[in-house]
C-alpha cells in the first residue's frame, strides 16, 4: 500500500508541475506510446481507482483524474514529453528542464515504466475511446482524492 500511494504521489506530483508546461518538445524515436492508457499496476500490485494517460503525436500529454488545483476545471493535467532511445521524459515548469524520466517499454497493449527510484509501473492501452475528463463509461472522472 506504501509503495503504491508513493508511485502515485511521486506521479501526480510529475502530472501537477506538467500543468504549467508550455514548451512542447518533439516525440522522438519510439512513437508507441501514442494514444491512451490507463494505470494497472504498480510493482506488481493493482491500481484500484481510474487514472488515464494520454500520449498525444504533438509531443502533448495529458493525465486524469488529478487533484483540484493541479488541474483545469474537469480533472485533467496538462503537459509535455518527449521519448528517446527507451526513455520517457516529462517536462514542466515553463521550461525545457526534465521533471520526471523513466525507462519504457511497449509489449503488445502494455507500457512499463521504471522510475528513476526503480518502481514499476504498468499501463493498459485502453482501445475503446475515452475522452479526457471522463472514465471510461462516460461519466465524469471529477479530481482526485489524492493526497498532494
Amino acid at each position: 500500500m506504501i509503495i503504491k500511494t508513493l508511485s502515485l504521489i511521486t506521479l501526480l506530483s510529475a502530472s501537477v508541475t506538467l500543468s504549467s508546461c508550455v514548451t512542447s518538445p518533439a516525440v522522438t524515436g519510439d512513437s508507441s506510446i501514442v494514444g491512451t492508457w490507463k494505470w494497472t499496476s504498480a510493482n506488481h500490485h493493482a491500481i484500484g481507482y481510474p487514472f488515464y494517460i494520454r500520449y498525444g503525436t504533438d509531443a502533448k500529454m495529458m493525465t486524469w483524474p488529478a487533484p483540484e488545483g493541479w488541474s483545469d476545471s474537469k480533472g485533467i493535467s496538462h503537459g509535455t514529453y518527449s521519448v528517446a532511445n527507451g526513455t520517457l521524459t516529462l517536462y514542466g515548469d515553463r521550461s525545457k528542464e526534465a521533471v520526471a524520466t523513466s525507462k519504457i517499454r511497449v509489449r503488445q497493449d502494455q507500457l512499463i515504466m521504471t522510475t528513476e527510484d526503480g518502481n514499476q509501473l504498468v499501463y493498459q492501452r485502453v482501445l475503446a475511446p475515452v475522452q479526457p475528463g471522463k472514465l471510461e463509461d462516460g461519466s465524469p472522472a471529477g479530481f482526485s482524492k489524492h493526497p498532494r
